[in-house]
């Protein structure tokens, strides 16, 4: 059954129980408003509808306020996100999806708001709020990659400046502290991210260079880029790593990605100290291995360690 049904019976009882608890201990309106917390998030299929839950329920583990799952569809009215949270005197929300995001673009400075649940950068859309990116933690990253792929002194990479420039300048920094020199070239469209991928493929020296490859549908394709990247660096025994898991099962070696309810936790924490304007990467991360991959570059590595595992035994 849709989480979003299970939240239209139940958000009532939960709210007044909220409220009623609230107003014994402290005997104002003001903190119960401040200590309600909406969690938003729209009505989607499986695999979403899992993910928006398992972040639901890591928000609803840090406690220190009483949280309120609101899903789109079946309990946001015609008044719109704004009316119903001035209604439900919530004054904080935690925002997941895109759709979510977008119906919260209209939201005063009233409402406090953090953004997820989506791959975010630095825009006039989310200026307001303070948010965490889907992207994994790059300091993580090449943590890992030092450890599976010691030789590997050099990252090459292409990224779009609009939607991954603020994770680039990060990941430079973060890089270097790791003993790695990371080179980005800027791509405008899957044309240009192709033309780049090949010229810097064919240039790696495998001995010590490796591949990025980022989460960013427009710059690295499933249908061009991705296997163009994963067929040549096969070829040359190159080690490629990426931000995305479906890259590992297609034949990365390895990436990181979000622990969905250790994300939803780190949200929480982020709506108790937030950073308005800043775009955080996720550091509630899990590991995904490519045996297959690895084998096949010498890479010594077990399933220890490691929350997904490919192929798929």
């Amino acid at each position: 059954m849709s989480i979003c049904r299970i939240n239209r019976r139940a958000f009532l009882r939960r709210s007044a129980l909220a409220w009623a608890s609230l107003m014994a201990t402290s005997g104002t309106v003001a903190l119960g408003q401040d200590a309600l917390v909406a969690v938003v998030y729209p009505e989607l299929a499986e695999p979403y509808r899992t993910v928006f839950a398992q972040m639901v329920q890591g928000v609803r583990e840090v406690g220190g306020a009483s949280v309120v799952p609101v899903c789109l569809e079946t309990e946001v009215g015609a008044g719109g996100l704004g009316g119903f949270l001035r209604q439900s005197g919530i004054k904080k929300a935690i925002i997941l999806g895109r759709k979510a995001i977008k119906a919260a673009a209209a939201l005063g400075p009233e409402v406090q708001v953090v953004f997820g649940g989506a791959v975010l950068a630095p825009s006039p859309e989310i200026k307001h709020a303070s948010s965490i990116s889907l992207t994994p933690d790059t300091d993580q990253l090449f943590a890992v990659l030092r450890q599976l792929a010691p030789q590997v002194r050099r990252v090459f990479t292409v990224f779009s400046p609009a939607q991954s420039g603020w994770l680039v300048d990060l990941a430079q920094e973060q890089a270097r502290a790791r003993g790695v020199e990371l080179i980005a070239q800027p791509a405008d469209d899957v044309r240009a991210s192709a033309r780049e991928h090949g010229r810097q493929l064919e240039a790696l020296d495998a001995k010590r260079d490796g591949l990025w490859l980022l989460q960013d549908s427009n710059i690295v394709d499933d249908s061009v880029v991705l296997p163009l990247v994963l067929r040549l660096a096969w070829d040359r025994e190159l080690v490629v790593f990426s931000s995305s898991l479906p890259h590992v099962k297609k034949g990365a070696l390895f990436a990181l990605y979000p622990d969905n309810v250790g994300l939803g936790r780190e949200l929480a924490q982020l709506s108790q100290s937030p950073t308005p304007g800043v775009v955080h990467p996720a550091r509630r991360l899990k590991r995904a291995l490519n045996t297959r991959t690895a084998a096949h570059l010498g890479v010594t590595a077990t399933r220890t360690g490691f929350d997904a595992v490919f192929p798929e035994q």
